[in-house]
C-alpha cells in the first residue's frame, strides 16, 4: 500500500485537534492523571502539566522553524500578564536558592509554567484560522456537557438515587483520587466532577457558564448555560456562586453603559432573570422542608447570602477562613518582602484566599502584578466576543480568589489559553486593531 503524505492543511488541523485534546484533558482531568512518588511532600505528581509544557514547547519550536517570524509577530507575551506569570515561575526558584526551601518545592513553579504554555497554545491557535476557532468552540461545548453529565451521575450516586453495580467503579475512583491528595478532600453530599474538590468543580462551572454565554448561540447556548448552572448546583460551591453573581454584575453594568449595537441586551437581561429566578428557588428550597435534599442544598447557598448581609459570624466555615486570613497577615509581618517559596510550607496550613497567599509569597510587588493582570482582563470587555469572555472570566476569578485559590485550579488553563488567543489575534490584527478585534468569533 502506498503511503500518501497528508497535506499541510490536514497536518495543521491534526495539530489543532491534538492541542485541543490535551488542553481539555488538562482542564478536566489533570487532578486524576498522576503518579505516586516519594517526594517527601504530598507524593502526587500530576502528568498533564508536563504534557502541556512539552506540547507548547514543541509547537513553538515547529512554528519557529517553519515560520518563526510570523509566530513571533503573533505570539508576543507582553504586559500586563507577563509580570504575574514570570513571578509565579521565578519566586519558588528564588525560595530554593536564597532560603531553605527544599528542592521538591520547585513543583510550585508549575502554575506559572503552565500559564506561559497555555498562552503559547492560545496564540498558536490564533494562527489556525476560522476552522481552528470553530473547533475550539466545539471542544468547549463538549467539555461543558461532559462535565455536567459526570457531575450529575456522581451526585445521584452519592445521594443514593442510582443503584451501585456499574457505578461502583466510578465511586471508588473518586475516593481513591481524593485520598491520594488528602483525606480532608473526602466530602460527601457534593459532586467533585472530574476533580478532587467540589470547589474546583464550582469554579469550572463559572468558567463554562461565561464560555457558553459568549461563544455559543441558539440551542447550544441554552443547553450549555443550563449544564453549567446544574454543575454549579451539584458542587454546592458558595464561593463559585458569589463569583458568578459578581461577574454577572460587571456584565450588567457593561450592558447598561455600552453603545455596542452588536450586543443582544434582551437576551442578556433574560439570562439575568434566570439567575435571579435560580436564587429565588434556592431561597424557597431553604425554607420549605428542612429534611429535603433541595433544602440542604438551598440552605448551603442561602448561608452565603447570610454572610454578605449579616457578616462572617453567620457561617462557621466563613468565620474559620477569616480567622486563618488574620493569622496569615500576622505571619506576613515577619516576611514583609514575601516568603518567595510557597507560603503554605512555612505557614503550616491552607490559605483559602489567592490575594493573601500572593501577598505572603511575593509581597506587594507580586500582589500588584496579579491585580494588573486581572484588571487588564476586565478592561478587554470592549473588544469583541473574545474580549468580553476574558473580561467576565477575569471578574469571576477576582471574586472567587477572595475565598479560594482559583489561580491554581485546572480550569484556569482555559483562561490563559483565551488570553493567549487574544494576544495572537491582536498581533495578527495590527495595524487595524480597533476595527478587527471588535469582530465576534464565529459561535457554535
Amino acid at each position: 500500500m502506498r503511503f500518501v503524505k497528508p497535506s499541510p492543511e490536514k497536518r495543521r488541523m491534526l495539530s489543532v485537534h491534538l492541542t485541543l485534546i490535551c488542553a481539555t484533558l488538562y482542564v478536566l482531568l489533570s487532578e486524576r492523571i498522576f503518579l505516586k512518588v516519594a517526594s517527601g511532600g504530598r507524593g502526587v505528581l500530576q502528568l498533564m502539566p508536563l504534557v502541556i509544557i512539552l506540547l507548547a514547547g514543541g509547537l513553538v519550536l515547529v512554528a519557529h522553524q517553519s515560520g518563526g517570524k510570523r509566530f513571533q509577530e503573533q505570539g508576543g507575551f507582553g504586559p500586563p500578564w507577563f509580570p504575574y506569570l514570570l513571578l509565579s515561575t521565578l519566586l519558588p526558584v528564588l525560595g530554593i536558592v536564597l532560603t531553605e526551601y527544599p528542592v521538591r518545592t520547585v513543583f510550585s513553579t508549575v502554575p506559572g509554567l503552565v500559564g506561559f504554555s497555555f498562552l503559547a497554545l492560545g496564540s498558536w491557535l490564533a494562527m489556525s484560522g476560522a476552522a481552528g476557532r470553530r473547533l475550539a468552540v466545539k471542544y468547549l461545548f463538549v467539555a461543558i456537557m461532559a462535565e455536567f453529565l459526570f457531575a450529575s451521575v456522581q451526585f445521584a450516586r452519592v445521594q443514593g438515587f442510582l443503584p451501585g453495580g456499574i457505578f461502583d467503579p466510578l465511586y471508588r475512583w473518586d475516593l481513591s483520587s481524593q485520598l491520594a491528595y488528602s483525606k480532608d478532600y473526602i466530602i460527601t453530599g457534593r459532586s467533585v466532577g472530574t476533580y478532587v474538590n467540589p470547589n474546583n468543580l464550582g469554579f469550572w462551572s463559572v468558567i463554562g457558564f461565561w464560555g457558553a454565554v459568549h461563544a455559543f448561540r441558539g440551542a447550544p447556548r441554552l443547553a450549555a448555560i443550563l449544564a453549567a448552572l446544574g454543575t454549579l448546583a451539584f458542587s454546592q460551591s458558595r464561593g463559585s456562586l458569589m463569583a458568578l453573581l459578581g461577574s454577572f454584575a460587571v456584565w450588567l453594568v457593561y450592558l447598561a453603559l455600552s453603545r455596542d449595537k452588536t450586543l443582544r441586551p434582551a437576551l442578556d437581561i433574560a439570562l439575568a432573570l434566570v439567575l435571579v429566578s435560580l436564587g429565588g428557588l434556592i431561597g424557597a428550597a431553604a425554607t420549605w422542608d428542612p429534611g429535603s435534599l433541595t433544602s440542604r442544598m438551598g440552605q448551603r447557598f442561602a448561608s452565603a447570602v447570610g454572610v454578605v448581609t449579616g457578616g462572617v459570624a453567620m457561617d462557621q466555615n466563613a468565620q474559620g477562613r477569616v480567622d486563618a486570613w488574620s493569622r496569615s497577615l500576622e505571619f506576613y509581618q515577619h516576611h514583609p518582602l514575601g516568603t518567595l517559596g510557597e507560603p503554605q510550607f512555612l505557614f503550616g496550613g491552607f490559605i483559602d484566599n489567592d490575594f493573601v497567599r500572593i501577598l505572603l509569597q511575593g509581597g506587594p510587588v507580586f500582589l500588584i502584578a496579579t491585580l494588573l493582570a486581572l484588571g487588564a482582563g476586565i478592561r478587554l470587555i470592549e473588544f469583541g466576543t473574545l474580549g468580553r469572555m476574558i473580561a467576565t472570566w477575569s471578574a469571576a476569578i477576582a471574586v472567587n480568589a477572595m475565598t479560594a485559590n482559583p489561580l491554581s485550579y485546572p480550569a484556569i488553563g482555559l483562561y490563559w489559553m483565551g488570553v493567549g488567543f487574544y494576544l495572537g489575534q491582536q498581533r495578527r490584527a495590527a495595524p487595524c486593531l480597533n476595527s478587527c478585534l471588535r469582530q465576534p468569533l464565529r459561535p457554535l
